[in-house]
């Protein structure tokens, strides 16, 4: 056994699993040349669950087995770079993934392969003279939802690409494809259909899915959301790995289609997608993350607070969330722009995303999706391939604009002159420049007790009127509230009261949410909403800490001012 560049097409089984936070064996720049050499794994300390792998790929004749630990040089930050995005074709490719369901490290192993590893009770009913064996756990409750590795951020997209899993869980070893589910402990015949619908529910079925193809015809905003939602509520060992690990998914749905995806937002839904809120108030993590550019040079940049990246997390349903977006349908109609957003770039060049060119892309992705390997070469009868044919992307036609926004004023635009020529964009700072309204609101805060939202918030215009909202807060307790004696300088109104405490604050428009259809009540005006963002400013930058909505009509009744907003 080593480490060997596989020929192409090859067929070989992925392993996912576990981690953990102790120390195991990895490959490097220093010991590579070493575990290169016919039989060199064989005297290496390998992981339990690695030494299982290698023996169940054995059992099942196949010659290749690919493990992140092994197959990617752990300290080659260029080969990182390179492999990280590509989960999507490693484990899309794979004949099949080994899944490490059961315990919570790399040297928990694999239960059922060693002699002795797992402990297993079967019930029997004796009837007369008949023995019966009772029925095993319902696949709902097999120990994979409940499992350390069902938990892990990076396990996401490993199960999603993976066509055929073998999952290894504590007390048994279960079989899932598109056609079929079998456990060892069960028979069942055999579905005639093309995709069965499982007797039971699937091991898989709390999970979300893939779309059935990557055209655009088939999936929409609601697709990337549920992907996102599902994801942020799993846990990682590096919060610096908030993108590395849905890097798979991205490419899958977006970038290999020529679609820009920006610090985790599609570019053809931007301003819908930066439209998150959070289940809980947490606090920025303030790690980097590393780019490359088109030199071959990496920079590491900080998470910019306008990602939902960029912000711990908790597992809680609905970490990250989206309430009150355009559909689709609003969306394509209301085709010019409300504003403009530009991303800027080290070396101080900008670039504007526009969302209506990038979903008008109609690349076809043929020569970077998922290719099979040649099937005939593997030895297991029932292997059936799969994969959604990729298609290119569908044209929206522009629709006339229904854009009415009384607040909006000029300019929207950056002198194109700055833009970025040919050659001169190197890699992102994290920056978002864009001219929007800028309103001012005086917030108020009381303590209340609920598990992640401990405060109650009122806001108040500068005449002390309550205006109706909804507010979602992040990072504010390092913010210096103020109390009744110390805000002598606010207007006499807008003062906090008993054990109230107030801050004001900055608000940017980012975009807004119109009225659905048939909503309101018979006779009266249901009114749009402008959705905000709460700003903190640091050294001219300014910074998300929260995200409310105010009826449009009450906004215009703000302070307000038109600027060019920088968003770090």
């Amino acid at each position: 056994m080593a480490i060997v560049n596989a020929p192409d097409s090859c067929v070989y089984v992925a392993l996912s699993y576990c981690w953990g936070k102790s120390w195991h064996f990895v490959c490097t720049r220093e010991n590579h040349g070493v575990l290169s050499l016919s039989g060199a794994l064989a005297s290496v300390p390998l992981p339990n669950t690695i030494q299982d792998a290698i023996a169940v790929t054995n059992a099942m004749q196949i010659r290749y087995l690919w493990v992140d630990a092994l197959c990617i040089t752990q300290d080659d930050v260029d080969m990182l770079q390179s492999q990280i995005p590509h989960m999507d074709s490693i484990y899309g490719s794979a004949a099949l993934t080994i899944i490490a369901a059961s315990g919570d490290n790399a040297n928990s192993g694999l239960p059922g392969v060693q002699v002795g590893s797992r402990y297993v009770i079967a019930d029997i009913l004796r009837f007369k003279s008949l023995n019966l064996m009772l029925c095993p756990p319902d696949f709902d409750n097999i120990g994979v939802q409940q499992s350390t590795w069902r938990s892990r951020a990076w396990t996401m997209q490993e199960e999603l690409f993976s066509a055929r899993k073998l999952y290894f869980t504590p007390d048994r070893m279960v079989w899932s494809c598109e056609r079929a589910y079998w456990s060892e402990h069960e028979s069942r015949e055999p579905s005639s259909r093309s995709k069965c619908v499982a007797i039971a529910p699937r091991v898989d079925s709390n999970e979300p899915r893939l779309p059935e193809s990557t055209s655009t015809n088939d999936y929409d905003f609601d697709t990337y959301r549920g992907l996102v939602e599902a994801f942020s509520v799993r846990q990682m060992g590096s919060p610096s790995d908030s993108l590395n690990a849905f890097a798979g998914i991205e490419r899958y749905l977006f970038a290999s289609g020529g679609h820009q995806v920006v610090w985790g937002h599609p570019q053809m839904w931007f301003t819908r997608s930066l439209q998150w809120e959070m289940n809980y108030e947490t606090d920025e993590h303030h790690e980097m993350h590393r780019l490359s550019s088109s030199d071959g040079s990496t920079h590491l940049v900080q998470f910019p607070s306008w990602s939902w990246s960029a912000w711990g997390r908790k597992t809680e349903p609905n970490t990250v969330y989206w309430i009150g977006v355009p559909s689709d349908e609003d969306h394509i109609k209301d085709h010019e722009p409300l504003l403009y957003f530009y991303e800027c770039s080290k070396n101080g060049w900008k670039r504007r995303l526009d969302e209506q060119s990038d979903r008008q892309r109609n690349t076809h992705r043929d020569s970077q999706r998922t290719i099979l390997p040649d099937w005939d070469a593997f030895p297991v009868e029932w292997v059936s391939s799969f994969l959604p044919d990729p298609i290119g992307f569908r044209r929206h036609e522009k629709l006339p604009s229904s854009i009415s926004a009384p607040w909006r004023e000029s300019p929207l635009t950056i002198d194109p002159s700055q833009d970025p020529v040919s050659g001169s964009w190197d890699v992102s700072c994290g920056h978002l420049k864009f001219w929007s309204s800028v309103g001012t609101i005086y917030l108020h805060r009381r303590p209340k007790i609920v598990a992640g939202r401990p405060w109650d918030y009122t806001i108040l215009n500068q005449h002390g009127k309550t205006i109706s909202h909804t507010i979602n807060m992040q990072a504010n307790n390092h913010m210096e509230w103020l109390d009744k004696s110390n805000c002598k300088a606010y207007p006499p109104l807008t003062v906090p009261q008993d054990e109230a405490e107030g801050l004001v604050f900055d608000a940017v428009v980012i975009g807004m949410q119109k009225p659905s259809r048939g909503s309101g009540e018979s006779g009266l005006r249901n009114p749009n909403y402008i959705k905000a963002l709460l700003i903190e400013r640091i050294d001219g930058i300014a910074y998300r800490r929260g995200l409310v909505s105010i009826a449009e009509d009450e906004w215009i009744g703000l302070e307000r001012k038109w600027m060019l907003v920088t968003l770090g």
